[in-house]
């Protein structure tokens, strides 16, 4: 008789491609050109115009709207108007901190909130900007797919 065993998962200095792909479509996907023209933006529904929402990022066609606590919504860009309400305190700091990420780089020396241990900051590179957040090379050669209210420049690697 024979029992199925796991075996350690060895990593790498270099991710494989379906790997990064993975980190990538964990963060929204890859960035197109004009995505990211109105992140950061307060808009509403037209059907709840007083409930301020934040745009993260919007195609020709559809935006993605930070609704609150953490949740993201679709909607047509044609539905979105000017909220009559006024912005929460977490509705800014979201606006700020996705408005941050898109004046990131690529290259740009970065911060990073690190998942393990809980609270432990980080160092890298960042690889590449999503739509949720970016792709981060941290000091010790891994890649990372950290989310942008976790995220900040770091001018001290400049170095």
């Amino acid at each position: 008789m024979s029992r199925r065993v796991k075996l350690p998962v060895v990593e790498r200095d270099v991710p494989s491609e379906s790997t990064v792909e993975l980190l990538r479509r964990s963060l929204g996907g890859a960035l197109s050109p004009g995505e990211v023209a109105l992140a950061g933006r307060f808009v509403a529904l037209q059907s709840q115009p007083e409930r301020p929402l934040v745009v993260l990022f919007e195609s020709q066609d559809e935006a993605h709207l930070w609704v609150g606590q953490g949740r993201v919504r679709k909607a047509p860009v044609a539905t979105l108007t000017d909220p009559t309400g006024a912005p929460s305190p977490e509705l800014h700091a979201v606006a700020r901190d996705i408005r941050r990420l898109h004046t990131l780089g690529e290259g740009a020396r970065v911060g990073v909130l690190l998942p393990e241990p809980p609270g432990a900051i980080g160092r890298g590179v960042l690889v590449e900007r999503c739509r949720f957040g970016a792709l981060v090379r941290v000091l010790d050669g891994r890649v990372l797919a950290v989310g942008f209210r976790r995220l900040w420049a770091d001018e001290s690697l400049l170095n």
